[in-house]
């Protein structure tokens, strides 16, 4: 028996005839603005469009979850609108939509124009899944949906424990949730093998980059912040997973490569054939086992991967465009010179945060109803096959930072790096010098070693997190930018010197202190002048 299953596994059956329809069913996870609502509620995608102005946003403890819903229902908006004529038309629709209310009739009408589709049950035609494919799939637990938890070859990040064994038992989860994991795999899951029909598949198009959603105050202006403009020839192209026709084992098995056509093919296109397997217990539709094969994989081109709105890119030396990545080691923040317009060279911001800045100049910067918002980032940090850490950050931003000021970001995040670089430079001279003898100079290796174990650096980094943030929620004044500065070099050098003489106070020690406050202090001269310079004029 494969290690991937289990006793409950091997009975897996669907002779079990039910019906979820997405439409109708609570599944998708809310949180209320409305003081008669618990916190969190779960509502179908009928009540979500009706209900959008009292809903503050999508709420699931897992971000890969929350992502793929907001995809879902941009695409959805954009599929239900027809097209305007040009980006400038587009933006005057958002802002009188946001004063109106999403075109719910239009929305609905459009939805049941499908509704046999967005049955996740469906016998012949279940949402986003393949039927008839138990034969040349896993019969795999439902874990292996998640990125967290983890199931048969995939990483388990959050929780090892929840890694299968051969006697485990399979606890089971609603159809809500599901739903929920449904849809955040056929959009996230990781190239890996899989050794049915094929020996390995690739990675689903959203899977390694990092995804930018504008969060306004209310779910409806999050959606029209997100929902970019699309040409009537590429709305015609670019149609949903449920407006074509469906998926079949042999086309499966066939694994011949489609062309999609556009970012909304890709937000809803299967990227692997799962098959949900649906039980009834007290009077409840819950899922213990899905079936797991290969999906049909979509054609990688260059221009089609500059269509994603919600990703930054940037541009190889080769002229090659690349989304954004979550690093393990670089917090997401570091990069805002790729996903804010800042004119560096070989950058793209995402779509919807350059169109949000045109609605802000269409109104000559006074405020509207579309210009609060909040940059979200969500994602996933993988190597190749294995998720290493699913990330959920979000950036304040003012208004006169993005308009005025995007040079001082450019410049606090030099400054930032300037100063981590002396620090960790200092670290690594003070580790050489201890380790160093009369007789033999340190093992560079051994001294790395050591430098990295204090850890000063990386506390340094994380405490950046709270200063830079609140650098981007001001004015983006001089004088903010020079008390970043002062703010950055004053936590530096503590760290630097608590690092140092935490060690103790041997003869080494001692020896190693003075080099490493000197290559500090000459690597950070330049900042140190801009904050003795402030203090010169006041």
């Amino acid at each position: 028996m494969n290690k991937r299953r289990n006793p409950q596994t091997e009975r897996c059956t669907l002779e079990m005839k039910v019906s979820f329809n997405l439409l109708d069913e609570p599944w998708i996870p809310v949180r209320s603005a409305n003081a008669n609502d618990p916190p969190v509620i779960l509502l179908s995608l009928t009540e979500v469009f009706k209900r959008s102005n009292e809903i503050r946003r999508i709420e699931h403890v897992r971000p890969l979850v929350v992502a793929a819903l907001y995809r879902l229902l941009v695409a959805i908006c954009v599929r239900a609108l027809p097209p305007e004529r040009d980006a400038e038309r587009h933006r005057h629709r958002l802002l009188e939509l946001s004063n109106t209310g999403l075109p719910v009739d239009s929305i609905l009408a459009y939805l049941e124009a499908s509704r046999g589709r967005f049955d996740l049950f469906n016998p012949d035609d279940p949402f986003m899944q393949v039927a008839g494919i138990e034969e040349q799939a896993w019969c795999d637990a439902w874990y292996r949906l998640t990125a967290e938890d983890g199931s048969g070859n995939t990483s388990a990040i959050s929780n090892p424990q929840n890694r299968l064994n051969a006697d485990d038992v399979i606890q089971p989860i609603s159809a809500s949730e599901a739903a929920c994991l449904l849809v955040a795999h056929q959009q996230y899951a990781l190239g890996g093998l899989i050794k049915r029909i094929i020996t390995s598949s690739q990675s689903a198009k959203n899977a390694p980059a990092a995804t930018f959603v504008l969060e306004g105050p209310t779910l409806t202006q999050t959606l029209l912040l997100n929902t970019p403009h699309m040409r009537a020839t590429e709305f015609r192209a670019d149609v949903a997973w449920w407006e074509r026709a469906r998926l079949t084992r042999a086309m499966i098995e066939a694994q011949q490569q489609v062309v999609y056509d556009g970012f909304v093919s890709a937000w809803t296109w299967p990227s692997r054939a799962l098959l949900l397997v649906p039980q009834v217990e007290e009077g409840e539709i819950v899922v213990r086992n899905v079936y797991y094969a290969p999906g049909v994989p979509m054609a990688d081109t260059d221009v089609q991967l500059s269509k994603d709105p919600l990703c930054a890119y940037r541009t190889t030396k080769d002229g090659v465009q690349l989304p954004l990545r979550i690093s393990v080691d670089r917090a997401m923040w570091r990069n805002c010179q790729t996903f804010l317009p800042t004119g560096l060279a070989g950058t793209t911001p995402p779509y919807v945060i350059e169109q949000a800045l045109s609605l802000n100049e269409d109104m000559n910067g006074e405020p509207h109803a579309l210009s609060a918002w909040t940059i979200r980032v969500l994602g996933q940090a993988n190597d190749k096959s294995k998720v290493d850490l699913v990330l959920d950050e979000s950036f304040t931003i003012s208004a006169d930072v993005l308009h005025a000021h995007m040079g001082r970001v450019e410049e606090a995040v030099t400054a930032i790096d300037t100063v981590g670089s002396a620090l960790r430079a200092s670290m690594y001279v003070f580790a050489n010098e201890v380790l160093s003898t009369a007789e033999k100079s340190a093992d560079p290796d051994a001294a790395k070693k050591l430098a990295e174990s204090t850890r000063t650096v990386e506390r340094y980094w994380w405490l950046m997190n709270g200063v830079f943030t609140r650098f981007l929620a001001g004015q983006g004044t001089e004088d903010e930018y020079v008390r970043l500065v002062e703010d950055v070099l004053h936590t530096a050098s503590t760290l630097l010197s608590r690092s140092v003489e935490g060690q103790g106070m041997n003869k080494r020690i001692i020896r190693g202190v003075a080099p490493a406050y000197r290559t500090f202090y000459n690597a950070v001269s330049a900042l140190r002048s801009i904050t003795k310079a402030q203090e010169v004029t006041k």
